[in-house]
């Protein structure tokens, strides 16, 4: 347990007037606690903190869960929940409780407990990275950067996409990842002109963009992403590169904390509209990354998130043309105080 961070949510919780928080998503999960394993839930309030889990789950969390009353339930999810908040008469829960789970625990506690909705209260908390955090991140994009690297003499014309996008995983897995953050994405010639194609078999043909969209876990930890190749492609492609990578750095140099994330997609867009490209600029800019390949903060248009220092995140603007080629490039980012580093 990160005792540091379960003090800071607890201090939340106070000042939101929360008793008790009620803890599903897997991710916060990990972030609190230090439990790795795939179904847990935590009580968190007055008392001393509480974590769920099944028997599967047993000896691994007697591993790695410290200072948490540890409750293994046998049969029924729905009663063991259901007694420990028992013990509040208001209990908050996050919004990616199972629907089932949640109207099951109600119907038991009939009415003596109250429940209500916390939104975000611990993603808002894990959009700051601490030390420890930093170099997990640090260490899942340098697998992913040295497996896109060992790859490339392969990406050529006649490799298929499934082919190069299984290499890489290959060897993001080969150099310690526990496994690949998201399906590797390699997407060349049309299907490059749609931002979430899948790979196929299609080969690599002269003349063609090939997206690379990939990322490693380490240690429940992601990076994310994006290269995009040439082959032997015209002045077009080639101009149309130079231009996103511009307003990739133009992004770059203008980011800082205290920003509006909005403001941020705005300068880029802006910089592609310059240059005729922003009817082709699809999607926002991009989205934090840690314990979730997206999770706070969301950098787009209509976002109303402020960016932080110590904020991680992806900038990745990217242009499309239907059913003829497409180009983005994606650098993770460190928010620091003196502005964004990749």
């Amino acid at each position: 347990m990160n005792s540091r961070r379960i003090e800071n949510l607890l201090e939340k919780m106070d000042e939101k007037n929360i008793e008790a928080l009620l803890v599903s998503k897997i991710e916060n999960v990990r972030y609190l606690s230090g439990f790795s394993g795939t179904s847990a839930f935590l009580v968190l309030g007055p008392e001393k903190p509480i974590l769920i889990t099944d028997g599967r789950y047993a000896e691994q969390a007697r591993k790695e869960v410290e200072s948490f009353e540890l409750v293994i339930y046998e049969k029924n999810l729905t009663d063991a929940l259901s007694e420990i908040l028992s013990n509040h008469k208001t209990t908050h829960f996050e919004g990616s409780i199972q629907y089932e789970l949640y109207q099951g625990i109600k119907e038991k506690l009939k009415g003596n407990t109250t429940f209500e909705v916390a939104h975000n209260l611990v993603e808002e908390a894990r959009a700051i990275k601490d030390p420890q955090e930093l170099e997990m991140l640090k260490k899942a994009l340098k697998i992913s950067k040295n497996a896109f690297l060992e790859v490339l003499p392969r990406i050529k014309e006649g490799a298929s996409e499934r082919e190069i996008a299984s290499l890489i995983e290959f060897q993001m897995r080969s150099a310690g990842a526990e496994a690949p953050s998201f399906e590797s994405l390699v997407a060349s010639g049309a299907n490059s002109s749609m931002p979430h194609a899948k790979s196929s078999e299609k080969t690599l043909e002269k003349g063609e963009s090939v997206i690379l969209d990939f990322g490693a876990k380490y240690s429940g930890y992601n990076s994310d992403i994006t290269r995009t190749l040439l082959l032997d492609a015209d002045k077009k492609k080639q101009k149309t590169v130079e231009d996103v990578q511009g307003a990739l750095q133009k992004a770059l140099k203008c980011v800082g904390a205290g920003m509006k994330a909005c403001e941020l997609d705005s300068i880029a867009r802006t910089y592609l509209k310059e240059k005729g490209l922003d009817e082709n600029f699809l999607h926002g800019l991009g989205h934090g990354v840690g314990l979730e390949v997206h999770e706070k903060p969301v950098i787009s248009k209509s976002s109303t998130d402020i960016l932080a220092a110590g904020m991680v995140f992806t900038i990745e603007p990217g242009v499309y043309f239907e059913g003829n080629f497409g180009v983005r490039i994606e650098e993770m980012v460190y928010l620091s105080p003196n502005g964004g580093q990749v």
